[in-house]
This record gives structure tokens, sequence and C-alpha cells, in this order.
């Protein structure tokens, strides 16, 4: 089975905001293969309760339609990152796969991935979660993975190319390349 590895990262993708974009060419020299998303930045400004970590609560979710603060603050937890992929020869956009799962998780192994599944629990899940991100400085489950025992790999008999995967709010993108690296391109306002 297709085992998912979290990239090693101080972000997480934004599961809330659908903003996941993909940028190709088929000149990947000049232009290589790119990621583009709205990421949370958990740790940034010493943040240590749930709260000053940018995660919502009530007060802060009751007008999800009022998305930026008037003041023109910059975000410190929320910038638009854009991963760039060396040599990206394959690369493929999916929508969800239900209304529920964003991928078909029958098709991955999650063995990998610290806290990918809520336990019933959620305060406890949350603060666990939390604690380890502090205590690693990466985000457990970032949304961001390499795909090992890859089977695209496998039928294309790449060698030398890893299989990457980003899952968004509406979409996940797949991408084979042999290497990575991500870049903050641009903060953004204050959220909510």
């Amino acid at each position: 089975m297709q085992r998912l590895v979290s990239l090693k990262v101080p972000w997480q993708v934004s599961p809330s905001t659908p903003f996941l974009r993909l940028l190709a060419s088929e000149v990947h020299d000049e232009h290589p293969t790119q990621v583009v998303f709205v990421a949370h930045f958990g740790l940034r400004a010493e943040r240590t309760t749930r709260q000053e970590m940018g995660f919502a609560t009530a007060d802060r979710a009751s007008n999800p339609h009022q998305r930026f603060d008037e003041s023109g603050k910059k975000s410190k937890t929320h910038s638009i990152v854009r991963i760039d992929f060396t040599e990206g020869v394959w690369a493929r956009m999916r929508p969800a796969w239900s209304d529920r799962e964003v991928i078909n998780r029958e098709e991955f192994d999650f063995s990998q991935i610290p806290y990918a599944d809520p336990t019933s629990d959620i305060a406890a899940w949350l603060k666990d979660f939390q604690s380890l991100w502090m205590k690693s400085g990466d985000c457990p489950n970032p949304g961001a993975y390499t795909v090992e025992s890859s089977r695209l790999i496998d039928r294309l008999a790449l060698e030398g190319f890893s299989h990457f995967l980003v899952k968004g709010h509406d979409a996940s993108v797949e991408v084979l390349a042999r290497g990575w690296k991500w870049e903050e391109i641009q903060k953004l306002p204050e959220w909510w």
C-alpha cells in the first residue's frame, strides 16, 4: 500500500481555505512545477495556547464572511506558500474524493502521520497535536506528503523521483519530481 510521510515543514496547508493551485509547464527546466496554497504557521510569535496559535474559536468564527481585519495588519500566522518541484515530470490535480474526504483514504496508509484522525476527545487530540508541533517545530500533519511505495512511480519505472501529494480544501495535487523546496511568498492580512 502507498504510505504517506509528512514533509518536514513548520506550516500546515489550510484545510479550510480553498486556494490550492497547480502551475505546470512542458518545459520544466525553465518553469518548475509549482503548488501554491494558504499555509498556517502555528508556532509564530511563540504562541502557546489554542487561541494564540490561531485556531478558530467560536468568537472568531461567528462571522465567516468577515475574513480580513480592516486595520490592514498582516497576519503573523497565515501566508501564501509556494512549493517548487525540481524536474517535475508529472502532475495532476484531483477534485475531492467525497463531501467529507479530500483524498481516498483506502488508497493510502496513514500510519506514519501522527494525529491523522481526530479522536472522540477533540480537545485532548488538539492539545497533543499542538504539543508535538511545538516540541519538534515541524507540523505533525502538514497536508503535504511524500508517497512511499508509489504505484505511479513503479508503473512509470522512474528512478530518482519522488511522489508528492498536497491536500487542500476541495482538491489535492500530486507531483512526481526529483526534489522540492518551499518559500513563503506573501503574508496575508489578519484573518477574522
